[in-house]
């Protein structure tokens, strides 16, 4: 006869016991007992075991990998190229608009267009957030990804400054800003334990965006018969293509948070999150003035041509590792104790910036600052989520995160520009002051949230 099992409920809700009942097959002359599935009580030839098996656990069991967990952030990771990997090429805009059809405009007027970009990818957040908490992935990410794409196509056929402004300032960051929140806030559904090494893998997207766009926008236009209008098409193509296959993977499965404000400032009465906030902003304020400037800067300083234009690859390079190795180890020592020496460091190496004047000098500069100021972008966002209880709340409490943040992006670098232009173009001393301080101010308020912190968990590691 067959083996014959019966389940009953554990007293546990994350558990089945199952009783397996193995039965005697043999049949004796003087005891020939016919033996059914719906026999309750073994006989003492039966042999009785017990065991565990697991069972689908809530949606608060964090799945930490496996098919499904992983083909998320995989998804994600290609909406951090086309995001954060495109705003991590503006140098070359920048260089770009200042020796051709913006010529006539300062640094500072040219670097609004990236700081309004940047600044849009973060106050994206403020509604975007909310709306991912409701459910609406699905559609947030088609919509960003049709706009994304026509913006860029605006942005090839721009040739006046507010044309530029509204199409790369203004459209595109907003496109960019619909996608990017979704994609973090998905990560934390799906990964708990493991989470900053999955924001790692994540971020190390907008590196690899940050070496190959600033590659096909430095080659292709200043290929006489290619032009910066194609070069750009080009770039809007393979954004495209990325996107396609980032909506086909990308999904949630935690429940819908039906209920909530879309802008919710009550976030903030977590003081500890303020205070985690209000850090993250100033470093911001300083930590971008390489990204937009580092091209320029070489150039300045007599540097080979092809050298300079490398400089921004070599820079996001480098950050790849800084965006993977220090969150696979934040996931044993603590996010903020990963987070804090690398935004420290960045800052100081902020004020390095100065002493660059030799093509080994500008190597060496952009190898450093990208590996600490890829840490910034690529943990700050499981920051948030180790200060979050409620994991479904992740959306609204990045989107506003990320929206008090955006306006240290909006406003650090055209500072940074104005500071240039007010010396006469020639020297960067004010804005890397001006920039390192800040970013400095900013760690220490990192500092401070990471004691209040340990205070409250109890454990160094946070």
């Amino acid at each position: 006869m067959a083996p014959t099992t019966t389940y009953a409920p554990s007293a546990a809700p994350s558990t089945t016991s199952t009783t397996i009942v193995d039965r005697d097959v043999e049949k004796s002359a003087s005891n020939d007992r016919p033996v059914t599935a719906d026999t309750d009580v073994p006989t003492k030839d039966e042999q009785i075991t017990t065991q565990t098996v697991p069972a689908p656990g809530p949606p608060g069991d964090f799945p930490d990998g496996g098919w499904e967990a992983w083909s998320v952030v995989a998804g994600a990771w290609l909406t951090s190229f086309c995001t954060f990997g495109y705003i991590n090429a503006y140098g070359v805009y920048q260089n770009y608009y200042q020796l051709h059809q913006l010529s006539n405009y300062t640094p500072s007027d040219i670097s609004w267009i990236g700081s309004l970009q940047l600044g849009f990818i973060f106050w994206g957040g403020i509604f975007v957030g909310r709306l991912f908490d409701m459910g609406h992935l699905r559609w947030l990410l088609l919509f960003g990804s049709i706009w994304t794409v026509f913006s860029l196509m605006m942005v090839s056929l721009a040739t006046t400054y507010w044309q530029i402004i509204l199409a790369q300032g203004v459209a595109l960051g907003l496109g960019l800003g619909v996608l990017f929140i979704p994609a973090v806030s998905t990560i934390s559904h799906w990964f708990k334990y493991r989470r900053a090494a999955a924001n790692g893998v994540l971020a190390s997207g907008s590196s690899c965006g940050g070496i190959i766009f600033p590659i096909m926008l430095n080659k292709l236009a200043n290929n006489p018969n290619i032009g910066f209008g194609w070069a750009v098409r080009a770039t809007g193509f393979v954004v495209m293509g990325c996107l396609i296959a980032a909506n086909l993977l990308l999904k949630t499965r935690l429940p819908k948070r039906k209920h909530g404000k879309f802008v919710d400032f009550g976030v903030f009465k977590d003081t500890t999150f303020a205070i985690y906030t209000a850090g993250a902003f100033f470093v911001l304020l300083g930590l971008y003035l390489p990204f937009f400037y580092l091209q320029s800067y070489a150039l300045l300083k007599g540097i080979d041509q092809n050298l300079a234009f490398y400089s921004l690859t070599i820079l996001n390079a480098a950050s790849l590792f800084g965006r993977v190795v220090p969150n696979y180890l934040a996931d044993g020592f603590g996010t903020l104790n990963i987070l804090i020496p690398a935004c420290f460091a960045a800052s100081a190496l902020i004020f390095v910036f100065l002493a660059v004047h030799t093509a080994a000098g500008l190597i060496v500069f952009a190898i450093f600052f990208g590996f600490f100021s890829g840490t910034y972008v690529s943990i700050i966002p499981a920051g948030t989520a180790s200060l979050t209880k409620d994991m479904s709340t992740i959306g609204i409490r990045n989107g506003m995160s990320f929206f008090m943040v955006g306006w240290a992006a909006l406003f650090g670098t055209p500072i940074a520009g104005a500071i240039v232009s007010h010396q006469g173009g020639e020297t960067f001393w004010g804005a890397v002051v001006f920039s390192g301080v800040s970013a400095l101010f900013g760690v220490g308020l990192l500092v401070w949230a990471r004691e209040r912190q340990v205070k409250v968990k109890g454990t160094w590691r946070v």
